[in-house]
């Protein structure tokens, strides 16, 4: 079963401002590579992460998190648009929520961002993959600066030998 994560089509020119713009793209590009990984369960990707250690590019964090997450959501979709759209759609919103919240370890946030829209047992295996994200994010070199310069307005043809 391929994964369900689909890119939308923005219906406006003009979209509401992004706090983190690059960060976005960023996450956008990385749902593209995602796609064709096909779907992860959720706990198998927190084992995988898991068993990796505190070394963990933000990249297989990423690709772990768009593989597993649309089996989540009830409609079994994540919409992300195209890396340089300007609209946000609600799903990318929901997500950049999550991560922000974790980001300020703002745990009540987190939890009605999750109760909104994920099966409660799935709450912690999630909570887990976001701060992962969130963690190697800080810490690994693809910080704002490496985001930028790695984002070239489309989607990269090549995907990572994990993903074949």
């Amino acid at each position: 079963m391929a994964a369900a994560l689909a890119f939308a089509h923005p219906t406006q020119t003009q979209g509401p401002a992004v706090p983190d713009r690059a960060l976005l793209d960023w996450l956008r590009g990385r749902a593209a590579r995602a796609r064709s990984c096909g779907s992860a369960d959720c706990v198998e990707a927190c084992a995988i992460l898991g068993a990796q250690g505190r070394d963990v590019a933000a990249e297989t964090c990423a690709r772990l998190l768009f593989c597993s997450l649309p089996r989540l959501l009830e409609n079994g979709r994540l919409r992300l648009y195209e890396p340089g759209a300007v609209e946000q759609h609600f799903d990318e919103a929901w997500l950049m929520a999550a991560l922000s919240s974790v980001q300020r370890r703002d745990t009540d946030s987190l939890t009605f961002l999750l109760a909104r829209r994920l099966p409660r047992w799935s709450w912690r295996s999630v909570h887990f993959l976001l701060q992962t994200l969130a963690d190697a994010l800080d810490s690994d070199v693809t910080d704002a600066k490496s985001i930028l310069g790695k984002l070239s307005g489309h989607v990269e043809d090549r995907y990572d030998a994990a993903c074949h």
